[in-house]
């Protein structure tokens, strides 16, 4: 007899983005660039993975890249006072 959930994803979003910020922390922005992203391939509507990746990005001086999803971060919660913080760094930084 099977049971429920017969099938998990072998890495939650929740996992991911526990290593991503152990990655930002630890400055290996690759690796959590990378985390982020692979959050977002499974919850595009994850706007905290968004608006890392944007920290991320920001931090790698990718400032366009940064700036585009700190743009949809703000877009889906206009509301979300890190988004902002984030996209006014960025553009300090144009």
């Amino acid at each position: 007899m099977l049971e429920w959930p017969m099938f998990l994803p072998q890495t939650l979003p929740s996992d991911l983005m526990q290593s991503g910020g152990a990655a930002y922390a630890r400055g290996d922005f690759a690796a959590a660039a990378a985390a982020f992203e692979a959050v977002l391939a499974v919850d595009a509507a994850n706007t905290t993975a968004r608006v890392n990746l944007a920290s991320v990005l920001w931090s790698q001086g990718a400032l366009d890249a940064a700036r585009a999803r700190a743009e949809e971060a703000v877009a889906e919660i206009p509301a979300l006072a890190e988004a902002w913080v984030i996209l006014g760094a960025i553009q300090l930084d144009s």
